[in-house]
């Protein structure tokens, strides 16, 4: 694991035509940002956010890494991936993908206007893309993250207003989206909760921290506030790292002494013990290097290579 370019603990949304959020964003601490072209911009101001897209990269350049958000609409995707290309943004979150069809349209309007492949990070927000998602899965080509939009899918499912709807109500989805991308090696992208009441952050950690532990490795957020929570959340604890520590060494002495299990406090370690400790050892090392890397440009100070 890489620091920085593969760390998607939070990635926060910002409309391209809100000016007023740029500052704070660019210092909230996302692992990115998300301009945004579809949800968060209305029909009639389309345009007008894909030209502001150029001044959002000026103003945000050297902050988190920058990605958008394109709409997929017949009539407005091609207009979206050329401003993306000619600006050289080539992260690209891919909403209402429902299909592989979907993801390759993009793909190909890229090709017609910039020769970097894009890397893209889908989000799959209909019953009909859960239906498909292994085939989205196996079959879109190389992929950043996949994603349930569940505001999208609670409006075509859930008929409770969010104050009343329980985390659990879509939870067959997050199992159905965590496994499939697993076991194809997508980073999967989620949160056990709703994202909209940016007010309630213990809510918000709650849901990040459950998200966390079924397997997801970030989340979106829409407000600065739920940046820090995010990234502490997406993260193993030190306990765990005590833990995985301790199971690593345990596990290399019995190995040593011809033993293929080990006891270290009072449970059994075994090969798949010593495997998940190991990748909890492993992430906790990115973050921290994250971490550093971000403190050492915060003083001026270039990390070592």
């Amino acid at each position: 694991m890489t620091a920085g370019s593969t760390l998607q603990r939070s990635l926060l949304f910002v409309p391209a035509t809100a000016t007023r959020f740029f500052a704070r964003a660019r210092t909230s601490g996302a692992d990115a940002i998300v301009l945004d072209l579809e949800d968060s911009i209305p029909m009639a101001d389309k345009a007008a956010a894909r030209t502001a897209l150029t001044e959002a990269v000026a103003e945000l350049s050297g902050g988190p890494p920058l990605r958008v958000r394109i709409n997929t609409d017949a009539a407005l995707l091609e207009a979206d991936v050329a401003v993306c290309a000619r600006l050289g943004l080539t992260d690209v979150v891919v909403p209402k993908v429902e299909s592989p069809a979907d993801v390759i349209a993009v793909r190909a309007r890229f090709q017609e206007s910039s020769s970097t492949e894009p890397r893209l990070h889908l989000l799959v927000e209909s019953c009909r893309g859960l239906q498909a998602l292994e085939r989205i899965a196996k079959d879109s080509g190389p992929l950043g993250s996949i994603a349930i939009g569940l505001e999208d899918l609670s409006a075509e499912l859930v008929l409770a207003a969010p104050s009343s709807a329980a985390p659990d109500d879509l939870l067959w989805a997050h199992g159905r989206l965590l496994v499939t991308a697993t076991a194809t090696a997508i980073p999967p992208i989620g949160l056990i909760g709703e994202i909209g009441n940016f007010r309630d952050l213990e809510r918000f950690d709650g849901a990040c921290r459950r998200a966390w532990r079924m397997g997801y490795r970030g989340t979106y957020c829409i407000h600065p506030d739920q940046v820090a929570v995010a990234n502490d959340a997406y993260a193993p604890g030190r306990d765990d790292v005590a833990w995985a520590t301790e199971v690593i060494e345990a596990y290399r002495a019995g190995e040593g002494s011809g033993r293929g299990a080990v006891a270290v406090r009072g449970a059994m370690a075994d090969a798949p013990t010593a495997a998940r400790a190991a990748r909890i050892v492993e992430y906790y090392d990115a973050v921290e290097a994250e971490r550093s890397r971000r403190s050492s440009t915060r003083r001026g100070v270039l990390p070592a290579t």
